[in-house]
């Protein structure tokens, strides 16, 4: 099935508070024009969804039809931060919210090497204003190669902590 990328990751956002669930019902109406899976009962059901109660259990056994593989949680994190990043160079998130989303992500993904110094930076960011400029840095560093990254996999080649290490306040 095409697009069943698409479906985990509206899936997974609203598994965890970020979205409502209409990207969920969306992406069955879109499937039902396109007509590729040939009249499936569940995504009909999903497309006509009325409560999002109901979304759960049509995506899960969707999911497990089409033999979605299990969500890359990193990935879907990674990708998530550059959502965050879009919002606070558009002036939408301010460094608090940040501050929340990313103890947030650094606890779902347990503690992560390549999150480290963009968490502390912001941290620190909040109250001491020689971290503001690093924390951007390390942020546009981060944010950049999750945009460009295909997989957790990809990014994990293209990082390199010494880059990182360069956007700490001690090293300038």
């Amino acid at each position: 099935m095409t697009a069943l990328s698409e479906l985990q990751r509206a899936f997974w956002r609203y598994r965890l508070g970020l979205a409502d669930g209409s990207e969920c019902i969306d992406w069955a109406v879109a499937r039902l024009v396109a007509d590729e899976e040939r009249n499936d009962l569940e995504i009909k059901l999903l497309a006509g969804a009325t409560k999002y109660s109901e979304i759960i259990p049509l995506v899960e056994t969707i999911l497990r039809r089409y033999g979605g593989e299990s969500i890359d949680e990193s990935f879907l994190w990674g990708k998530f931060i550059c959502e965050l990043h879009s919002g606070y160079q558009a002036g939408k998130i301010k460094i608090e919210e940040l501050d929340r989303f990313l103890s947030w992500i650094y606890d779902a993904l347990n503690y992560p090497s390549w999150l480290v110094m963009l968490s502390r930076n912001c941290e620190y960011a909040i109250d001491v204003e020689p971290f503001v400029k690093p924390f951007q840095e390390e942020f546009n560093y981060v944010a950049k190669l999750w945009q460009e990254a295909a997989s957790t996999e990809e990014f994990m080649r293209n990082y390199d902590r010494n880059i990182s290490n360069t956007h700490d306040f001690r090293s300038r």
